[in-house]
């Protein structure tokens, strides 16, 4: 390398070092203002939810609430719905409720939940069941779900029996 070479790269190395430091006496200077400039990307990136959506599980994929048969459990999920590309902040915690707490008993995991519905549930009526997420900044965001309780399916038949008609 040249020694004009050498020196050309000494100064562009000297602007670097010199625009960094008025960077850093800019953020030093204005902290304020770039810590509320970061928090405002984060929420437009990454913002909160504010509405959640609850889903049946079975078999670990999620579909449409079909209901819960008495004497059964039923694994549900709740998953944020609005805005879009919302996303659940670390250190979230998700509080599931029942409007029946005489026929259902809730077993939570974070953002699911196993309802073990008890034998004299009425087939044809309903509970309503309710996530609400808790973030760490404090705020809320709930979602609630109408599970009717279901007739058991009727068991196909594995055999057959024959009887003499005349």
């Amino acid at each position: 390398m040249s020694e004009r070479d050498e020196r050309h790269e000494l100064n562009v190395q000297g602007d670097i070092l010199t625009v960094l430091k008025e960077i850093r006496a800019y953020v030093q200077t204005n902290a304020a203002e770039v810590a509320i400039t970061n928090k405002l990307l984060k929420l437009l990136l990454y913002p909160v939810p504010r509405e959640l959506e609850i889903f049946q599980l079975k078999t670990g994929d999620d579909m449409a609430i079909t209901g819960s048969v008495p004497g059964t459990t039923s694994t549900f999920q709740e998953t944020p719905s609005a805005p879009p590309n919302a996303v659940e902040p670390a250190g979230t915690t998700t509080v599931w409720t029942s409007s029946d707490t005489a026929n259902t008993t809730l077993t939570p995991n974070g953002n699911k939940v196993a309802v073990a519905v008890g034998s004299a549930a009425p087939v044809g009526g309903s509970y309503v069941l309710t996530a609400t997420d808790t973030f760490p900044d404090g705020t809320t965001a709930t979602g609630s779900a109408t599970v009717p309780y279901l007739a058991p399916p009727t068991p196909e038949p594995t055999a057959l029996q024959i009887n003499q008609l005349s």
